[in-house]
Protein backbone atom coordinates (compact mmCIF):
# COMPACT_ATOMS: atom_id res chain seq x y z
CA UNK A 1 0.00 0.00 0.00
CA UNK A 2 1.05 3.82 -0.97
CA UNK A 3 2.44 5.67 2.22
CA UNK A 4 1.37 9.58 2.75
CA UNK A 5 4.82 10.90 2.94
CA UNK A 6 4.31 14.72 2.94
CA UNK A 7 6.60 17.94 3.81
CA UNK A 8 5.48 21.25 3.87
CA UNK A 9 6.29 22.27 0.10
CA UNK A 10 4.39 19.25 -1.12
CA UNK A 11 1.93 20.70 -4.14
CA UNK A 12 -1.68 19.89 -4.32
CA UNK A 13 -3.54 19.65 -7.09
CA UNK A 14 -7.51 20.13 -7.06
CA UNK A 15 -9.05 16.72 -9.54
CA UNK A 16 -12.93 16.18 -9.66
CA UNK A 17 -13.11 13.23 -6.58
CA UNK A 18 -10.42 15.04 -4.53
CA UNK A 19 -6.90 16.80 -4.18
CA UNK A 20 -4.08 15.36 -5.81
CA UNK A 21 -0.45 15.22 -4.11
CA UNK A 22 3.10 15.87 -6.04
CA UNK A 23 6.13 16.28 -5.11
CA UNK A 24 7.61 19.36 -3.75
CA UNK A 25 9.81 20.31 -7.02
CA UNK A 26 6.52 20.60 -9.35
CA UNK A 27 7.23 24.76 -10.31
CA UNK A 28 3.78 25.49 -10.84
CA UNK A 29 2.38 28.94 -9.30
CA UNK A 30 -0.86 27.61 -10.00
CA UNK A 31 -1.04 25.17 -7.44
CA UNK A 32 -0.95 24.99 -3.51
CA UNK A 33 1.06 23.55 -1.03
CA UNK A 34 0.38 22.02 2.14
CA UNK A 35 2.21 24.68 4.17
CA UNK A 36 -0.79 26.73 2.67
CA UNK A 37 -3.72 24.37 3.51
CA UNK A 38 -2.00 24.60 7.10
CA UNK A 39 -2.04 28.23 7.63
CA UNK A 40 -5.86 28.53 7.17
CA UNK A 41 -7.67 29.84 9.81
CA UNK A 42 -9.56 26.51 10.84
CA UNK A 43 -8.22 23.12 12.18
CA UNK A 44 -6.69 21.80 9.13
CA UNK A 45 -5.09 17.91 9.24
CA UNK A 46 -4.12 14.95 6.91
CA UNK A 47 -4.84 11.45 7.83
CA UNK A 48 -3.68 8.41 6.18
CA UNK A 49 -5.77 5.70 5.10
CA UNK A 50 -6.30 4.56 8.99
CA UNK A 51 -7.41 7.72 10.09
CA UNK A 52 -3.62 8.13 11.76
CA UNK A 53 -2.49 12.42 11.54
CA UNK A 54 0.10 12.69 9.13
CA UNK A 55 0.30 16.81 9.71
CA UNK A 56 -1.87 19.52 11.18
CA UNK A 57 -2.03 22.90 12.35
CA UNK A 58 -2.13 24.54 14.90
CA UNK A 59 -6.02 25.65 14.98
CA UNK A 60 -6.84 21.38 14.79
CA UNK A 61 -4.34 20.62 17.31
CA UNK A 62 -6.24 22.59 19.80
CA UNK A 63 -9.68 21.66 18.47
CA UNK A 64 -8.68 18.32 18.90
CA UNK A 65 -7.07 18.45 22.34
CA UNK A 66 -3.92 17.45 21.05
CA UNK A 67 -0.52 19.39 22.62
CA UNK A 68 1.47 19.40 19.72
CA UNK A 69 2.11 18.10 16.63
CA UNK A 70 4.74 15.28 17.59
CA UNK A 71 1.77 14.60 20.55
CA UNK A 72 -0.40 14.12 17.39
CA UNK A 73 1.83 12.46 14.56
CA UNK A 74 0.47 9.04 14.12
CA UNK A 75 -2.39 8.93 16.27
CA UNK A 76 -5.73 8.94 15.76
CA UNK A 77 -8.65 10.79 17.07
CA UNK A 78 -8.95 8.28 19.45
CA UNK A 79 -6.12 9.19 21.37
CA UNK A 80 -8.03 12.41 22.49
CA UNK A 81 -11.76 11.80 22.52
CA UNK A 82 -14.25 9.81 23.83
CA UNK A 83 -14.80 6.42 21.81
CA UNK A 84 -18.23 6.53 20.63
CA UNK A 85 -17.74 10.07 18.65
CA UNK A 86 -14.30 9.44 18.03
CA UNK A 87 -15.47 6.33 15.80
CA UNK A 88 -18.11 8.46 14.13
CA UNK A 89 -15.44 10.83 13.33
CA UNK A 90 -12.98 8.12 11.82
CA UNK A 91 -16.15 6.34 10.30
CA UNK A 92 -16.65 9.61 8.08
CA UNK A 93 -12.38 9.34 7.43
CA UNK A 94 -13.50 6.28 5.44
CA UNK A 95 -16.62 6.96 3.82
CA UNK A 96 -14.80 9.61 2.01
CA UNK A 97 -11.97 6.71 1.06
CA UNK A 98 -14.47 4.14 0.22
CA UNK A 99 -16.64 6.45 -2.50
CA UNK A 100 -13.66 8.31 -3.54
CA UNK A 101 -15.44 11.87 -2.94
CA UNK A 102 -15.54 15.07 -1.39
CA UNK A 103 -18.01 15.07 1.71
CA UNK A 104 -19.78 16.86 4.03
CA UNK A 105 -20.63 15.94 7.45
CA UNK A 106 -21.94 17.53 10.16
CA UNK A 107 -20.01 15.61 12.89
CA UNK A 108 -19.99 16.10 16.80
CA UNK A 109 -16.64 15.40 18.84
CA UNK A 110 -16.76 14.57 23.02
CA UNK A 111 -12.95 15.00 24.19
CA UNK A 112 -11.87 13.38 26.91
CA UNK A 113 -11.44 16.18 28.89
CA UNK A 114 -15.10 16.89 28.43
CA UNK A 115 -15.04 19.58 25.99
CA UNK A 116 -17.77 18.86 23.49
CA UNK A 117 -17.66 20.66 20.13
CA UNK A 118 -20.26 20.17 16.73
CA UNK A 119 -18.45 21.13 13.42
CA UNK A 120 -19.36 21.07 9.62
CA UNK A 121 -16.45 19.23 8.31
CA UNK A 122 -15.19 19.05 4.65
CA UNK A 123 -13.31 15.83 3.42
CA UNK A 124 -11.42 15.18 0.35
CA UNK A 125 -9.51 12.33 -0.76
CA UNK A 126 -5.81 12.03 -1.21
CA UNK A 127 -4.57 10.73 -4.04
CA UNK A 128 -0.88 10.09 -5.22
CA UNK A 129 0.19 10.91 -8.70
CA UNK A 130 -0.93 7.57 -9.93
CA UNK A 131 -4.45 8.24 -8.40
CA UNK A 132 -3.78 5.86 -5.79
CA UNK A 133 -5.91 6.70 -2.27
CA UNK A 134 -3.31 7.92 -0.15
CA UNK A 135 -5.43 9.44 2.94
CA UNK A 136 -7.55 12.09 4.00
CA UNK A 137 -7.29 16.15 3.47
CA UNK A 138 -9.91 17.90 6.21
CA UNK A 139 -11.08 20.93 7.52
CA UNK A 140 -13.16 21.02 10.51
CA UNK A 141 -14.88 24.31 11.27
CA UNK A 142 -15.76 24.89 14.82
CA UNK A 143 -19.59 25.69 14.74
CA UNK A 144 -19.95 28.74 17.23
CA UNK A 145 -16.62 29.50 16.77
CA UNK A 146 -15.78 30.04 13.24
CA UNK A 147 -17.98 32.57 11.09
CA UNK A 148 -19.35 29.53 8.77
CA UNK A 149 -20.29 31.75 5.79
CA UNK A 150 -16.56 33.31 6.18
CA UNK A 151 -15.02 29.94 6.83
CA UNK A 152 -16.91 28.56 3.45
CA UNK A 153 -15.97 31.79 1.47
CA UNK A 154 -12.61 31.49 2.14
CA UNK A 155 -12.23 27.53 1.13
CA UNK A 156 -14.05 28.38 -1.92
CA UNK A 157 -11.28 31.58 -2.73
CA UNK A 158 -8.72 29.08 -2.33
CA UNK A 159 -10.00 26.43 -4.98
CA UNK A 160 -10.85 24.20 -3.12
CA UNK A 161 -14.57 23.12 -4.20
CA UNK A 162 -14.74 22.78 -7.69
CA UNK A 163 -16.76 24.38 -10.03
CA UNK A 164 -20.61 22.52 -9.01
CA UNK A 165 -23.30 21.56 -11.27
CA UNK A 166 -25.82 23.50 -12.04
CA UNK A 167 -27.83 24.18 -8.90
CA UNK A 168 -31.12 21.58 -7.97
CA UNK A 169 -32.27 24.54 -5.45
CA UNK A 170 -35.58 25.93 -6.66
CA UNK A 171 -35.33 29.71 -6.80
CA UNK A 172 -39.00 30.02 -5.99
CA UNK A 173 -38.32 28.72 -2.25
CA UNK A 174 -40.25 31.17 -0.07
CA UNK A 175 -38.87 31.66 3.95
CA UNK A 176 -40.90 33.50 6.32
CA UNK A 177 -39.08 36.63 8.01
CA UNK A 178 -38.44 33.86 10.94
CA UNK A 179 -36.98 31.39 8.95
CA UNK A 180 -35.10 34.02 6.96
CA UNK A 181 -33.33 34.73 10.57
CA UNK A 182 -32.60 31.16 11.32
CA UNK A 183 -31.23 30.55 8.48
CA UNK A 184 -29.33 33.94 8.36
CA UNK A 185 -27.63 32.76 12.06
CA UNK A 186 -27.16 29.38 10.65
CA UNK A 187 -24.85 30.07 7.85
CA UNK A 188 -22.87 32.39 10.45
CA UNK A 189 -21.83 29.13 12.13
CA UNK A 190 -24.46 29.40 15.21
CA UNK A 191 -26.43 26.54 16.81
CA UNK A 192 -29.84 25.94 17.47
CA UNK A 193 -29.37 27.48 20.68
CA UNK A 194 -27.75 30.19 19.75
CA UNK A 195 -29.63 31.25 17.58
CA UNK A 196 -32.27 31.04 20.18
CA UNK A 197 -31.16 33.05 22.14
CA UNK A 198 -30.00 35.97 19.37
CA UNK A 199 -34.05 35.63 18.26
CA UNK A 200 -35.47 35.58 21.88
CA UNK A 201 -37.52 32.46 21.12
CA UNK A 202 -37.28 28.83 22.38
CA UNK A 203 -34.65 26.12 20.88
CA UNK A 204 -37.34 23.89 20.10
CA UNK A 205 -38.79 26.25 17.86
CA UNK A 206 -35.72 27.21 16.05
CA UNK A 207 -35.38 23.56 15.63
CA UNK A 208 -38.89 23.34 13.97
CA UNK A 209 -37.55 26.48 11.94
CA UNK A 210 -34.73 24.89 10.60
CA UNK A 211 -36.63 21.32 9.88
CA UNK A 212 -39.04 23.24 7.69
CA UNK A 213 -36.36 25.14 5.67
CA UNK A 214 -34.27 22.11 5.49
CA UNK A 215 -37.82 20.79 4.14
CA UNK A 216 -38.21 23.38 1.44
CA UNK A 217 -34.68 23.10 -0.49
CA UNK A 218 -34.97 19.15 0.00
CA UNK A 219 -31.94 18.82 2.12
CA UNK A 220 -32.09 15.85 5.56
CA UNK A 221 -28.89 17.66 7.09
CA UNK A 222 -27.70 20.70 8.14
CA UNK A 223 -24.33 20.23 6.32
CA UNK A 224 -26.46 19.40 3.21
CA UNK A 225 -28.67 22.43 3.47
CA UNK A 226 -24.79 24.22 3.83
CA UNK A 227 -23.53 22.85 0.73
CA UNK A 228 -26.82 23.31 -1.45
CA UNK A 229 -26.80 26.92 -0.10
CA UNK A 230 -23.24 27.71 -1.36
CA UNK A 231 -24.00 25.89 -4.88
CA UNK A 232 -26.93 28.16 -5.11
Amino acid sequence: MTQMILSKNTAIRRVQSGLQLIPAETQDPFLLNIQQLLELPLSTYFLDREGLTQTINEEGLMTCGFDSEKQAMGKSIMAVSKRESAQQLISNCHEVIQYQSVKFFDEMNLRKDGIHQQYLSIKFPCYDQTMQVLGVFGISIVLGKHSLAESMALVQRMGLLSSPPESTVSFSIVLTPREQACLHWLTKGFTAKMIAKELDISHRTVEEYIANIKSKFGAHTKSQLIEMLRTK
